[in-house]
C-alpha cells in the first residue's frame, strides 16, 4: 500500500512493527554483547520475535494506545510466548481532494487489502461512510428510480380512469 502514488510511503507510515524490530534486534545485540566467543553455543544468528512486545510497547508509552492487541500464551514446559493478536496503522495519502477521487482509492485500498483475506485486514477510514454512500449511490440510485416507475405503473390507474393529460 506504501508504494501507491497517493501515499507518502514508508516516512510517514505510522507503523509500530519497524520501530519494533529495531529495538528487537539492538536488545538481543545487548543481551549477547558478552557472548562473542563464536564457540559459545548461547551465540546463534538474532532471529526476530515477540517477546518483547509488552516492554517495547511501555518503554515507547505505547501500552494504552491500543496500537497492538497481544497475550501471552504459556505452554507445558511454562514457557511464556507473547502472540500478537492485531495491530493497527495509519497510511497516509495525499492529492485527492474531491469526495469522489477519495472514495474510489478507499475502494481501491479495500479491493487490495481483499487479496490478503489470510491476515484479517480491514480498513477504516472516518469519513467512510461517506465514501461507501458516492460509491454505492449509482447503483442504489438505479434500484429506487425503477422500484418507483414499477410501484407507479401498478398503482396509478386505479385511480385514473381516463390516461389523458391534465389541463389547467
Amino acid at each position: 500500500m506504501e508504494q501507491l502514488p497517493e501515499t507518502y510511503g514508508p516516512n510517514r507510515t505510522e507503523l509500530w512493527l519497524r520501530n519494533y524490530l529495531k529495538y528487537d534486534h539492538q536488545k538481543y545485540l545487548g543481551e549477547n554483547a558478552a557472548n562473542k566467543s563464536s564457540k559459545d553455543p548461547q551465540n546463534q544468528a538474532y532471529v526476530a520475535s515477540y517477546q518483547r512486545v509488552p516492554q517495547f510497547l511501555d518503554e515507547h508509552m505505547l501500552s494504552d494506545k491500543n496500537m497492538v492487541m497481544f497475550h501471552t500464551h504459556k505452554d507445558n514446559s511454562s514457557r511464556s510466548e507473547v502472540v500478537v493478536d492485531s495491530f493497527m496503522f495509519v497510511l497516509i495519502c495525499q492529492g485527492k481532494r474531491d469526495w469522489h477521487q477519495r472514495a474510489f482509492f478507499i475502494e481501491r485500498i479495500r479491493q487490495l487489502v481483499d487479496q490478503y483475506s489470510q491476515f484479517n485486514v480491514s480498513v477504516f477510514d472516518y469519513d467512510a461512510t461517506i465514501y461507501d454512500l458516492i460509491i454505492t449511490v449509482q447503483v442504489e440510485m438505479l434500484k429506487a428510480v425503477l422500484i418507483t416507475i414499477a410501484c407507479m405503473t401498478v398503482l396509478y390507474p386505479p385511480w385514473c380512469t381516463r390516461m389523458v393529460g391534465i389541463r389547467f
